[in-house]
C-alpha cells in the first residue's frame, strides 16, 4: 500500500451560452474601463484648460487695476457690468477711480 497521496484535476466546462454571455460580459467592463480612463485624460485636459483662463482673467483684472490707479493695498471688487468698487483704500476714496 502506497500512502502516497495523487491530486487529480477535475476538468468541468459551463454551458457555452452561459460561457459566451461572461466573456461578453467581463469585455464590455474591459471597454468601459477604457472609456473611464479616456475621461480622466480628457478631465485633467479640461481642468488645465480652465486654469489657463482663469489664469489669462486675473492678468487682465491685475493690469485693469493697474491701469485705473487702484492702489495696490486697497480692497476692491469688480462688477460684472465692468465697473470696479472700491471698497476702501489708503486715501479714504470709496468710489469707483476714473480711467487714465
Amino acid at each position: 500500500m502506497s500512502t502516497e497521496s495523487t491530486n487529480e484535476e477535475v476538468e468541468t466546462r459551463i454551458d457555452p451560452e452561459v460561457n459566451v454571455k461572461i466573456n461578453g460580459w467581463r469585455a464590455a467592463a474591459n471597454t468601459l474601463r477604457a472609456e473611464i480612463g479616456q475621461l480622466e485624460i480628457t478631465k485633467f485636459s479640461k481642468l488645465h484648460q480652465i486654469s489657463e483662463i482663469e489664469q489669462r482673467a486675473q492678468a487682465m483684472v491685475r493690469h485693469e487695476v493697474e491701469r485705473l490707479g487702484i492702489p495696490e493695498n486697497a480692497q476692491w471688487k469688480l462688477r460684472p457690468d465692468g465697473v470696479i468698487e472700491v471698497v476702501s483704500s489708503p486715501t479714504g476714496q470709496t468710489t469707483p477711480p476714473t480711467a487714465k
